[in-house]
């Protein structure tokens, strides 16, 4: 293949705007007037970092969730690129931070049927995750976010269990960046 690059798309995932209004209203509640509260920095930090982490938690009661929400701007996204460049196309999930959890937990649920993980065209394999091939992480807090189980032996499957069917001579790989601090 002379030119590799032009096989490859790109297409980020904002999930964040799932939480920016009501962080920001909370911001404004928080810091500056009437409050005058100090360490103006640190509290949009926390707003804006902490915030998505604790907003991000799956509810018990069932109700309408964040988690939900989340998810399905990973769904939407999926299916643009399903469109695009076909259903069957091998994906790559490149992903940092908390983003590393959202997308772990995505594929998660997608794998295991724990969530009921709606996807946009139950008819492309792109979209159910089957065609999950390379998942790398980078800065995760993954490590961090296992200390919510007990036992947390059963990460994702990658590649996932249909790819290697389909593309017999693609090996997968997942890559999780290890902290200097906390390794996995």
């Amino acid at each position: 293949m002379k030119n590799p690059e032009l096989c490859i798309e790109i297409r980020p995932v904002w999930w964040a705007s799932v939480f920016a209004e009501r962080e920001e209203e909370l911001k404004r509640k928080l810091v500056g007037a009437p409050y005058n509260l100090r360490y103006e920095e640190l509290r949009e930090f926390m707003i804006h970092y902490l915030a998505d982490a604790v907003a991000y938690q799956p509810l018990r009661d069932g109700g309408e969730q964040n988690y939900d929400a989340v998810h399905h701007t990973i769904s939407k996204q999926l299916n643009r690129i399903s469109i695009e460049v076909g259903p069957d196309t091998p994906l790559c999930v490149v992903s940092h931070s908390l983003g590393s959890v959202i997308a772990s937990n995505y594929f998660y649920d997608l794998q295991n049927a724990k969530e009921k993980t709606k996807i946009i065209d139950p008819s492309s394999a792109l979209e159910r995750g089957e065609t999950l091939s390379l998942f790398y992480t980078c800065g995760t807090t993954l490590p961090l976010w296992s200390l919510r189980y007990t036992s947390f032996d059963h990460p994702i499957q990658v590649p996932s269990k249909d790819f290697s069917a389909m593309y017999p001579n693609i090996a997968g790989e997942w890559t999780l960046n290890k902290s200097k601090y906390i390794t996995f």
